[in-house]
């Protein structure tokens, strides 16, 4: 089974709390954005009075709000986080196991039992961390695109000025993790350990 559809298969097993996680993820994310914006209005707003009125305080108002809202979506993102992550993990392990008994019992497994129970163990964790890999690229994704566009709108000048060197140093990254990898994979070949 490709990794794609088995991602997408374990998605479609409970969306609804996939979905709370993502939106979760994305509210993580923007909090300091939203707080950015309100204190950014807050202090554009003190010049112009000269004493605390009804404009500061509904800010004020707003940035407890935000906070408030934070506080509760992490809770809320926790808790669906753990129930998707046990219930995924759960899934994984019946199938496991049922493959296992499905077998004729001398080719079952075909590791020590030790080894068998840590694969277990190991897949499924591997598996869902491949799941909040995904909810955290697409959270980070959307606050990108966000920051970007709000400091588009302070100054482009200055947009370019962060995100042009900023992709050209995640770009060299990359390709140098390909080359490391190249050359892992190099090593391990020719070592005597492996």
């Amino acid at each position: 089974m490709k990794t794609f559809f088995l991602l997408w298969r374990l998605v479609c097993y409970k969306p609804w709390l996939y979905i709370v996680i993502i939106l979760e993820g994305i509210v993580f994310y923007m909090a300091p954005l939203v707080f950015g914006l309100i204190l950014q209005m807050f202090f554009n707003e003190l010049p112009v009075h000269s004493q605390f009125d009804s404009s500061l305080s509904i800010l004020i108002g707003f940035l407890l709000l935000a906070a408030l809202v934070r506080a509760i979506v992490s809770l809320i993102g926790t808790q669906a986080i753990v129930a998707y992550s046990f219930s995924i993990s759960a899934l994984l392990q019946h199938n496991l196991l049922q493959g296992i008994l499905s077998k004729p019992g001398a080719r079952a497994i075909p590791v020590t039992p030790g080894e068998a129970i840590s694969n277990f163990r190991d897949d499924t964790q591997i598996i869902r961390t491949m799941l909040a890999i995904i909810v955290n690229a697409v959270a980070l994704a959307v606050f990108v695109i966000s920051a970007f566009v709000i400091l588009l709108h302070v100054s482009v000048q200055l947009t370019l000025l962060v995100f042009v060197p900023l992709t050209c140093v995640v770009a060299i990254a990359q390709s140098m993790k390909k080359h490391l990898e190249a050359v892992r994979k190099v090593r391990q070949r020719v070592s005597p350990w492996t």
